[in-house]
């Protein structure tokens, strides 16, 4: 397993960490994300809030959409979407950016 992660060593402290590959790089950047997915066939998205206020929204369609592009230029075959769940009203609508981000690809 490969993990994109900010800090790689904050993955030590994980009960999988010996079965992860920590790469060091930025969701939002294509070149880290290009990294990550080198040579995998299926790629799991776990990010979590990116920010918060009226922008969160569009940053959460941008980093799906540089992950979904990065992933079929590398040849992934399926892409396993995952998502948080909050309980204030925000949760359906970071859901439904992060995938209209993905579904632009399926067009």
């Amino acid at each position: 397993m490969r993990c994109l992660v900010c800090t790689p060593a904050e993955l030590c402290d994980q009960h999988w960490a010996a079965h992860a590959e920590g790469v060091r790089g930025d969701v939002t950047d294509p070149h880290s994300v290009a990294e990550a997915v080198h040579c995998v066939d299926v790629a799991s998205y776990l990010v979590r809030a990116l920010g918060s206020g009226s922008g969160f929204q569009d940053t959460g369609r941008r980093t799906a959409r540089v992950f979904a592009q990065q992933a079929r230029g590398a040849g992934v075959r399926r892409i396993v979407v995952f998502h948080t769940v909050v309980f204030d009203g925000v949760a359906r609508n970071v859901s439904q950016a992060t995938r209209q981000g993905f579904d632009r690809l399926r067009e």
